[in-house]
């Protein structure tokens, strides 16, 4: 069975068609956990849906990231919300993903683009908050609810050159909206659109932030080889 109409099926017994209709969006509904090891789900998957988002995950993030998530969350707060997030385990090293799958696929079943740009988007967040990427001393440059992070961190460095005395008024200076949250939104939105797009050739502040991340042959490894599973053009 598909998972939407199982969910719907199963609200309509529950709690009648009038609550289906009436369902608040910010209400999330936790459709299943799942546990991951090595990059694999170790427990059947009833789901087509499901088991096609994983793959995308699988095939998107490095393995040195993917590995680092151990729990899989399915999701939906209703269309056009979360599309996905990812949070720190208690264990302060491995890492929880969850989507939402009314928003991750169209009206024709296939993934939407902006599901993938949300994910690499969530990826950036697991490369530039990973316990690797944190100091255990308390005299740092910045720090983040995930910890203090190295003063050569990629998002210690993306702040050092970017906000580090420095404020921002233009829309210039952002590749969206979101991106204006804090730093860290910054970074993954930057990185996102790094990935996704062309290599700017202007000197606004956000093409600078694009381009920051062809500093690192790590992060430039990780755009061509995405792109390249996309079948995206690249310069």
């Amino acid at each position: 069975m598909k998972r939407v109409l199982y969910f719907l099926v199963s609200v309509v017994l529950v709690f009648g068609l009038y609550y289906v209709t009436n369902v608040k969006e910010e209400e999330v509904v936790v459709f299943d956990t799942y546990p991951v090891e090595d990059g694999k789900i170790v427990e059947d998957v009833e789901f087509s849906e499901d088991e096609e988002v994983w793959r995308k995950i699988k095939d998107l993030f490095p393995k040195k990231y993917l590995d680092l998530i151990t729990s899989y969350e399915v999701m939906s707060d209703g269309k056009d919300g979360e599309l996905a997030a990812v949070s720190l385990n208690d264990d302060g090293k491995t890492w929880t993903i969850r989507v939402d799958l009314e928003d991750v696929f169209d009206e024709n079943g296939e993934f939407e683009r902006e599901g993938i740009v949300t994910l690499v988007h969530e990826m950036s967040h697991i490369i530039s908050l990973n316990y690797e990427q944190m100091s255990d001393s308390s005299d740092v440059v910045y720090t983040v609810d995930e910890g203090n992070l190295r003063d050569d961190s990629y998002l210690s460095l993306f702040y050092q050159r970017f906000y580090k005395g420095h404020e921002y008024e233009s829309n210039d200076a952002f590749v969206s909206e979101y991106a204006r949250t804090n730093p860290e939104e910054d970074f993954a939105e930057s990185f996102a659109y790094f990935v996704m797009e062309d290599k700017p050739d202007g000197n606004l502040v956000k093409d600078m932030k694009m381009l920051f991340f062809y500093d690192f042959d790590e992060l430039v490894k990780i755009r061509k080889d995405i792109r390249r599973k996309l079948n995206l053009n690249f310069n």
